[in-house]
């Protein structure tokens, strides 16, 4: 259906004035009406003298009159076909489309606080907007984006007169290459965000192939679950246009770029600061509960128990239930917020389909009713200068920020904690699972904050509790049949969460006979087998977010996931839970047969992924991308989770070499992986490759270091060992004894490497310590926690050391030292003893 422009206004309405603002795309129909000197020729006028003074000439006559009912775009091929003639070319563009000047209509851009502008006019039109008006804007002219957050941002898709030399897109060969790009980062982040945001189209004809290759990657995402808007607006829509914006669902107004820009004038949108901050927070993936609530749905009826993601709505109309978890959840979330500092963060740990995310939103519920305004997480992309603006411009007093999947985020929240936000409270929940809380939580350690770990298995009060829940909410499923101590019974077996949702969700099958699941798989096609290896992948290796993009970028329509479930007929979304933002298996049960069935194609598929969000990634861009890529990578992960050999974990380090050789983490990782392999030559040469982008990080010169004792600890003789060890223990004092904030917070780690690394070397070449070591060792374990969780081996090691030379008259043995329970016993120290894991690198 095409809208007049009269109709179309309140569906423009809609999307801007909304708090979350759209994202404006313009194509040749926006610069209709601007100045330059192209101007003195319409397309043809502009093809008619390409021909005739680049081409003509230099072919054949025969071929003449063929070339000459060339399109632009071929014509340009032909161009650059003939020998020097590129350069020329470009310098003609140049020539024509630089410094465009706006008509009074177009000043009214500004009028509107966009914050993303994209474009595939080469000429700077927009630039000259914004400079006239005296507005900041940033160009993003290159294939490598400045990372800036706050100024309206401009990317050039095609690419800028102002930057010629870095190519720009007018034949077909550069339309096709464009599409296939995958290193060109504006391209890669608005097939992205039109997945995501709200977007108008302003003049974008569907001749120009590349756009409806974005409105293709618009249509991938499906429409059941996505939540953005595209509008179209065109002068004159075309039956093709007509017929793909009714197929996409999108709005189709038929009106100019100057009915819109004057449009715009006419709105006199001029947000306040707190609406602004609001507008920026919004974009940033950060939205107010209060206006996620006027979203919900009447009659709603919950698919939580049926393995699908914990919703807001689940948790206001009480369709979860408050056990033990929650009660003691709330004691220990009451003590923090009693803590006299103003900003605190508590952390949700425990594993996969527990009921994390629902245990966060009813905490955070439970502080909403005691006045507290809700802000959730759910962007790409952590950015703390818009939480902390917002905060600072809040009416409100008291502020929760909800993150759930949080750990790779830790590095950021502790920041957090050094802002000032006067007088207000801030209170930080989030939920992750154990592996990676467990490995980063020293960032948040120190500040006002507690963890809780989430205990998932049943006892007969929790069940009592979940089947009155159950009954309520009439979802007893398989159990409806059962009398009510046989229901409580039923629920109790299953031991776990996991296990009762998957119950509930597919009755007694898999436990009546495991050789149904085969069966219950046998329907679906390779591709679909290949996206639920992917999802078990992301669910072992704890990446708790595979994002809906992924899918519809590497999937599109070939697997359909908007499906609603048929009995009897097993499709792929029985399996797969999904909403607006990401995927995930629907249970954890179907995770180890998936892997099993599917082994031999894991790492195929680890290396298509990487591969493929290569183009994403950053050197410290801590995002979404570049925490699947860490997660992927690890060779803790490949080894000991993906049960990966050697073959293939070499096989994947070497593969992706090539698309992470600017990023320090791949270095990392691979330097670990040969060091674990006790190839410690080439592991010094990855980890310097390493040091060598962040010269830097702790967790990079820990790595080295401890590489050096490691090597020492295996050589056969002690000249061969000791110049090795002296290095390595040298530079792991300097870490230990740094003053420099960050070093201090990672001192654990280097403590518990060192400390091992030097009784190994003491025991394998009966090397005594001296009086001064032996005291210096004996202070550094002092310096960390006794609640330290991985302390309880260098203790140990310790005082056996100490006990061997007769040296325990250095220790104190008071009533809270943690050697006591050494005394008076026969303590044999194994080697198993000084084993420890990798634990400053996943920092």
């Amino acid at each position: 259906m095409v809208y007049t422009f009269a109709e179309g206004k309140k569906y423009l309405d809609e999307v801007l004035l909304s708090e979350n603002t759209p994202i404006l795309f313009l194509g040749a129909g926006f610069s209709y009406g601007a100045k330059n000197k192209a101007n003195a020729m319409d397309g043809n006028g502009l093809k008619d003298y390409i021909y005739k003074n680049m081409v003509e000439k230099r072919i054949e006559k025969e071929d003449r009159e063929e070339v000459k009912d060339y399109n632009l775009r071929r014509l340009c091929d032909e161009v650059y076909n003939l020998d020097g003639r590129k350069d020329e070319l470009y310098a003609f563009l140049q020539e024509m489309f630089e410094n465009t000047q706006p008509s009074s209509f177009h000043d009214n851009l500004i009028k509107y606080p966009w914050k993303d502008i994209y474009t595939v006019n080469i000429d700077d039109l927009v630039e000259n907007i914004y400079a006239k008006n005296n507005k900041t804007l940033l160009v993003q002219n290159k294939q490598n984006l400045i990372i800036n957050d706050e100024e309206v941002q401009l990317f050039k898709l095609h690419g800028c007169v102002n930057c010629i030399h870095e190519g720009i897109v007018f034949s077909e060969e550069e339309y096709r290459e464009l599409t296939t790009r995958i290193l060109d980062a504006k391209l890669n982040k608005f097939i992205s965000d039109i997945q995501r945001e709200n977007v108008i189209l302003v003049g974008a004809s569907l001749d120009e192939p590349d756009i409806h290759f974005y409105l293709q990657k618009y249509e991938d995402a499906g429409c059941k679950y996505r939540n953005n808007k595209l509008i179209i607006i065109d002068y004159k829509p075309s039956r093709y246009l007509r017929t793909m914006a009714d197929k996409l669902e999108a709005i189709l107004i038929q009106a100019s770029a100057e009915d819109f820009l004057s449009y715009l004038g006419t709105l006199n949108y001029n947000p306040d600061e707190l609406e602004k901050a609001r507008i920026d927070l919004s974009y940033n993936g950060v939205y107010l509960l209060d206006n996620l609530t006027k979203l919900f749905v009447r009659p709603y009826e919950s698919k939580l128990y049926e393995g699908y993601f914990c919703q807001w709505q689940d948790v206001f109309e009480e369709w979860n239930f408050e056990n033990k978890n929650y009660q003691n959840a709330c004691v220990q979330l009451e003590k923090l917020i009693g803590d006299v500092n103003n900003i605190n963060c508590f952390s949700i740990y425990g594993k996969f389909f527990s009921g994390k995310t629902c245990l966060l939103k009813a905490l955070a519920y439970y502080l909403k009713r005691q006045g507290f305004e809700i802000l959730e997480y759910k962007g790409r992309y952590f950015n703390i200068r818009a939480i902390t603006t917002y905060i600072g411009k809040s009416v409100k007093n008291k502020i929760c920020l909800v993150i759930d999947n949080a750990s790779f985020y830790y590095e950021q929240i502790e920041k957090i904690f050094f802002n000032d936000i006067q007088d207000k409270k801030l209170v930080i929940l989030t939920a992750s699972r154990t592996y990676y809380h467990l490995k980063k939580k020293y960032y948040l350690e120190g500040n006002s904050f507690r963890d809780f770990q989430l205990d998932d298995t049943l006892d007969r009060s929790g069940s009592v509790i979940i089947r009155n829940k159950l009954s309520e909410k009439r979802h007893l499923s398989y159990m409806v049949s059962l009398s009510e101590e046989e229901q409580i019974k039923e629920i109790n077996k299953t031991q776990s969460i996991a296990n009762l949702i998957m119950k509930l969700t597919y009755g007694n099958i898999p436990k009546r006979n495991r050789n149904q699941l085969p069966k219950l798989f046998g329907g679906l096609t390779a591709l679909e087998q290949r996206l639920l290896t992917e999802l078990a992948i992301f669910a072992i290796a704890d990446i708790e977010v595979y994002p809906r993009e992924l899918f519809s970028e590497r999937y599109g329509k070939k697997i359909v996931l908007d499906e609603e479930i048929t009995e009897g007929v097993t499709k792929i979304v029985d399996f797969v839970r999904m909403d607006e933002n990401e995927l995930a298996l629907r249970n954890s049960i179907v995770e180890k047969y998936i892997l099993e069935k599917n082994e031999s194609i894991i790492s195929e598929c680890v290396i298509d992924i990487l591969q493929y969000i290569a183009r994403y990634v950053s050197e410290r861009r801590n995002d979404i991308w570049y925490m699947i890529f860490q997660g992927l990578l690890k060779e803790d992960v490949l080894m000991n989770e993906l049960k990966l050999n050697d073959i293939d974990i070499r096989n994947i380090y070497f593969m992706v070499k090539q698309a992470y050789e600017n990023i320090s983490y791949y270095w990392l990782q691979l330097g670990l992986y040969m060091q674990e392999k006790e190839d410690f030559v080439s592991a010094y040469n990855y980890l310097e490759q390493s040091a060598s982008i962040r010269p830097n990080s702790y967790k990079i010169q820990h790595a080295i270091a401890r590489n050096y004792m490691r090597h020492a600890n295996h050589m056969n003789t002690y000249d061969e060992a000791k110049v090795l060890f002296y290095e390595g223990e040298r530079r792991m004092k300097k870490l230990i004894d740094s003053k420099e904030y960050y070093k201090e917070k990672a001192k654990p780690f280097s403590v518990n490497s060192f400390i091992l690394e030097k009784i190994k070397f003491c025991r394998k070449f009966d090397v005594c310590p001296s009086d001064k070591e032996l005291r210096y060792m004996n202070s550094t374990i002092n310096s960390v926690s006794i609640a330290d969780m991985y302390m309880e081996k260098v203790y140990y090691a310790f005082y056996v050391l100490l006990q061997k030379y007769s040296k325990l008259d250095i220790l104190v043995l008071d009533l809270d030292s943690p050697y006591l329970k050494y005394i008076n016993r026969n303590n044999i120290l194994d080697e198993s003893d000084l084993d420890y894991e990798i634990l400053v690198e996943d920092m």
